[in-house]
């Protein structure tokens, strides 16, 4: 009768540490651990410089003024309408402006830029001229070449010379007034580049 009565104690006990034991959230048996991991990708960063100015060039805006057009892509003749004529000119004093665009090779960028450009006479004004002269302009993105004569965006890529980018060429219209001023002409613009 005593066995019976410590077996059935026992047997409770044990019954007891087993549902205990089942319950405990801190069993080894009854936990996992898992990893997670973290990605980035850091891109080399976007960078534009100068290379050239826009070059519209020596001229005489003659009896009635006109108009000096700078095509983007470095490669057409400027165009001139009304009276205005070009000097014979130093070597490379016109032609397009241009920039070097830097980055990731093979990402696609795109580029935002000021519309126009206001030139300011540098050598004084004369009473009667003019000094100031406005001048549109457009873009040309030399790795979108086959996209018309303008182009605001381009791809990346190694460029001969061993850099890692673009050329975007800038020309222009210039309106030449009649009674411009004479001498030296200089006005800026802003170009942005950015990542697509």
């Amino acid at each position: 009768m005593y066995r019976k009565t410590v077996a059935k104690f026992i047997m409770a006990i044990l019954l007891v540490i087993a549902i205990a034991v089942s319950n405990a959230p801190n069993a080894a048996w009854g936990a996992d651990d898992a990893t997670g991991t973290g990605t980035a990708t850091v891109f080399v960063p976007i960078s534009i410089a100068p290379i050239n100015p826009l070059a519209f060039g020596f001229f005489s805006p003659g009896n009635n003024g006109g108009t000096i057009t700078v095509k983007p892509d470095g490669l057409s003749p400027p165009t001139l309408t009304n009276t205005v004529v070009i000097v014979t000119p130093p070597i490379n004093s016109q032609g397009r402006g241009s920039f070097r665009i830097m980055g990731a090779v093979g990402k696609s960028y795109s580029v935002i830029g000021d519309d126009e450009i206001t030139m300011n006479a540098l050598d004084g004004v004369p009473p009667g001229k003019i000094g100031t002269m406005q001048a549109d302009l457009v873009y040309w993105a030399q790795s979108t070449f086959n996209q018309g004569d303008t182009s605001t965006s381009g791809v990346l890529s190694v460029q001969a010379g061993g850099f890692t980018g673009d050329i975007l060429g800038v020309g222009g219209t210039l309106t030449v007034p009649a009674n411009v001023a004479s001498g030296s002409w200089l006005g800026q613009f802003q170009v942005t580049a950015q990542y697509d």
